[in-house]
């Protein structure tokens, strides 16, 4: 990331509009002596003491050295939450804090986007910036200690977005749901997602009778209660939408994958909590499974060979 310095606010010079009540997004920096400097020459960036450009390149999760870019948010009060950060852990109320954003002297303010009044647009915004940037003192972007554990055991070999959700929504995408989740429409939920089946059921049209199987999307949850917006978007938007659908089965399959690879342990824990999660199950059903197994695989087999 490239960031102008001439396009920053000092937190010692800062100017704002009060009757401006509109939310914007921040953006909070800690630019030092020692940061590395930058000017640009003939497209290029040469580094110098007396540039004006310095570099963000993300967070290193062996040594957890520190960062230009300390922290995203969204308000429309700037004045006292950028007082609130600086005095976290030291003043007020601030005190009961858990996470305490690092020392910054630099503020960038935003009102290039649209917003809406509801929350869960303002934590669109703030995901898409976080998981672009991964500003690594966001709670909203910390990364728990088994992710952790995949990226230092994998060698570089696994980037810090391969372990993020995909999230290829827009502002209108989440608004056209909220409206949709207002009046439990059925139509948006037919049109704008994609049903969740199986290879098995699709190839075969045959479903265990006694298996809970989640095929029909809806407002409501296991036990008849309406979702919440926010665990709708969780729970039925970002997994199903069409936008996104391919896009959410590769990050799946890809993190079967890591988790095989690099956290051993993990994967032997997943393969025997499936094992006794279906062992009871498939006793109760083995000749109803091994008859749509053979039929799938004989379906499957007839299939490759008209593609070939």
């Amino acid at each position: 990331m490239i960031i102008n310095i001439n396009k920053l606010m000092n937190i010692k010079e800062m100017k704002f509009d009060l009757t401006d009540g509109r939310p914007f997004l921040y953006f909070l920096f800690q630019i030092d002596e020692t940061t590395p400097r930058y000017s640009r020459v003939n497209k290029r960036f040469v580094e110098d003491k007396n540039g004006s450009f310095v570099m963000d390149t993300g967070p290193n999760f062996s040594k957890q050295e520190s960062r230009v870019l300390v922290y995203i948010g969204q308000t429309t009060n700037l004045v006292p939450r950028i007082c609130e950060h600086f005095w976290t852990g030291t003043k007020g109320k601030s005190k009961s804090k858990t996470y305490a954003v690092k020392k910054f002297n630099y503020v960038r303010q935003s009102k290039s986007f649209k917003m809406f009044n509801f929350d869960t647009i303002r934590q669109h915004y703030e995901k898409i910036l976080v998981r672009k940037y991964l500003p690594f003192y966001n709670q909203a972007s910390r990364f728990t200690t088994q992710q952790i554990k995949l990226i230092l055991n994998s060698n570089n070999r696994i980037k810090p977005q391969e372990l993020m959700k995909p999230y290829d929504l827009n502002s209108r995408d989440i608004y056209k749901a909220f409206k949709a989740w207002e009046i439990e429409d059925m139509h948006y939920l037919r049109n704008d997602l994609e049903k969740p089946t199986s290879k098995m059921f699709m190839l075969t049209g045959l479903h265990h009778p006694s298996k809970n199987l989640k095929r029909d999307l809806t407002y409501y949850n296991n036990k008849g209660e309406k979702y919440k917006f926010g665990r709708f978007i969780e729970e039925i938007i970002l997994p199903f939408h069409k936008k996104q659908r391919e896009a959410y089965l590769k990050f799946k399959r890809q993190m079967r994958f890591f988790i095989k690879m690099f956290d051993k342990i993990r994967h032997k824990n997943n393969v025997i909590k499936h094992r006794l999660r279906t062992s009871d199950h498939y006793q109760k059903n083995k000749e109803f499974l091994k008859d749509r197994e053979r039929k799938y695989k004989k379906l499957k087999r007839i299939n490759q060979q008209e593609l070939l």
